[in-house]
């Protein structure tokens, strides 16, 4: 009851009838729930802004960055980081594919990304004695590491497919036509993307688990670090949300005087049926 109340002190009254009024400062839980995914997704974006342009981590500093350098023949600059990965022999293992197809075909998010692999024909590979994975786009391959446990390659896979997304829509980072800033800034930007697609699979999967506590059934996926990083934001951003909205709910409550409150619920009450 204290929910209709709410909806219908919000509600104002014409000639035509009840009519939702929305308060100033409204915000709906779809544009909400928009807005917590892209605070998630640039939480990523500085977690991986901070590893790949930092010199902390020699390994991977200015990662793409010096992939633009050897594109362009930079003189005197790092070589480009060699890939060991790539250079390893992958193969085909469908009895693996097909069994981490079936834990991603239990969500929406996962069955979404499974039909991107379908819809722009990508390849699905495992790398030998690896425990990486990488999407070659000049092959349009995502590549495993057979090493993964399945637990953990179900994300890699998620990551791979929205890269391979990425390739498919036309939009692949190209350092012929970006600056070198432009390059090393929309290819963080894609793998922030990739990451959050694996954040929104892990929420999709905690509320399986949740749903199917009851009969002991439990999806095992593993939860990576920036999938934290995200769920903070995302919630944040949910909590933040929701004082405005109420904030918002209450100033229009007492812009009301008691009588135009009992119209609107008086209307409502008609608009119902209930006479």
């Amino acid at each position: 009851m204290r929910l209709w109340l709410v909806v219908f002190s919000t509600i104002s009254v014409g000639s035509a009838g009840a009519k939702a009024a929305k308060p100033p400062g409204w915000v709906s839980f779809v544009d909400l729930k928009s807005q917590a995914h892209a605070a998630g997704l640039k939480a990523i974006f500085d977690v991986w802004s901070t590893y790949i342009t930092s010199t902390t981590h020699e390994k991977y500093a200015d990662f793409y960055g010096r992939f633009w350098d050897t594109i362009h023949q930079v003189p005197n600059a790092r070589p480009a980081p060699t890939r060991n990965e790539v250079a390893k022999p992958v193969f085909q293992d469908a009895a693996r594919l097909d069994r981490l197809s079936d834990v991603l075909a239990k969500t929406k998010t996962g069955r979404e990304a499974l039909s991107i692999v379908e819809r722009y024909n990508v390849d699905v590979q495992f790398i030998q004695d690896s425990q990486a994975g990488y999407f070659d786009s000049a092959r349009n391959l995502i590549a495993i590491g057979a090493l993964i446990p399945d637990r953990q390659a179900v994300n890699t896979l998620l990551h791979e497919i929205n890269h391979s997304l990425t390739r498919g829509s036309g939009i692949w980072p190209d350092a012929n036509k970006l600056s070198r800033a432009q390059y090393v800034d929309e290819f963080l930007k894609d793998e922030a993307r990739s990451d959050g697609l694996v954040a929104v699979g892990a929420r999709d999967f905690a509320r399986i688990n949740r749903g199917s506590a009851r009969s002991g059934t439990n999806i095992d996926v593993a939860v990576q670090a920036t999938t934290t990083v995200y769920s903070e934001a995302y919630r944040k951003t949910i909590f933040a949300g929701r004082a405005s909205r109420q904030s918002a709910v209450g100033s229009s409550r007492t812009s009301q005087n008691a009588f135009e409150r009992t119209r609107a619920l008086l209307a409502n009450w008609r608009m119902f049926g209930r006479r």
